[in-house]
């Protein structure tokens, strides 16, 4: 049933329509869709209602963990995908990828520009000793080097 005559301001809505619960986008609180299918980033909430399916920083979610991010929004400050998170940055050992997916650095890079173990900037602590001529870390000194 509808407070008004406007689209808005429902508590329930008929048979085959969903119900926005909550303001989300361009959809108002208390507004009835034609549809038996949440739209896009709304997920259903019980059998008659919609609401916001993802954290705030996701662009989009895994539909069944609505806390684990699929991408990120990049117009936010956290627009760096790792693992379903959204950071301001790629962590120690990782890297910015294309498009803003942070990926793993060479378990031997503190800091890289790429995932193999030619690409470090800088050596993990454990690693003593780095060879700058293809950037790659190593934990002892190569032969003929003491």
């Amino acid at each position: 049933a509808c407070l008004n005559s406007s689209k808005t301001g429902c508590t329930s809505c008929p048979t085959g329509s969903l119900h926005i619960l909550e303001t989300v986008w361009h959809y108002q609180q208390g507004e009835c869709l034609l549809t038996e299918v949440c739209p896009v980033g709304l997920v259903p909430r019980g059998t008659t209602g919609c609401v916001s399916g993802c954290m705030s920083e996701c662009d989009s979610c895994d539909m069944f963990e609505l806390d684990k991010c699929v991408s990120c929004d990049q117009s936010g400050g956290n627009g760096y995908y790792l693992d379903g998170r959204c950071l301001s940055g790629c962590p120690a050992r990782y890297f910015d990828d294309v498009g803003k997916v942070c990926r793993a650095c060479h378990e031997d890079c503190e800091s890289c520009f790429g995932a193999l173990r030619t690409q470090c900037e800088q050596c993990r602590a454990e690693v003593r000793y780095k060879k700058v001529t293809d950037l790659r870390c190593v934990s002892g000194c190569p032969i003929g080097m003491y």
